[in-house]
């Protein structure tokens, strides 16, 4: 894999560098593939219906709405 640089917020930056190496992994794993269905999405619906998959994806992974925010709430 390659590595690029993108910028996020205050709160985004430190709940990564809070994050274990393998959940590392499995996050740069995660944008890679939403990067990739993104740039190769041309109808805004689909690309929707994805973002509806990834998070359902997330949540069968243990990663609820309730559990994200308060991550982002713990390191914020």
């Amino acid at each position: 894999m390659e590595k690029i640089m993108i910028e996020v917020d205050k709160v985004s930056e430190k709940a990564y560098n809070k994050m274990s190496p393998e959940a590392k992994q499995q996050f740069s794993l995660a944008i890679n593939l939403l990067l990739k269905k993104a740039i190769n999405k041309n109808n805004y619906q689909e690309y929707l219906i994805f973002l509806d998959e990834i998070g359902e994806e997330a949540n069968k992974n243990g990663l609820t709405e309730a559990k994200l925010q308060e991550l982002l709430e713990d390191h914020g």
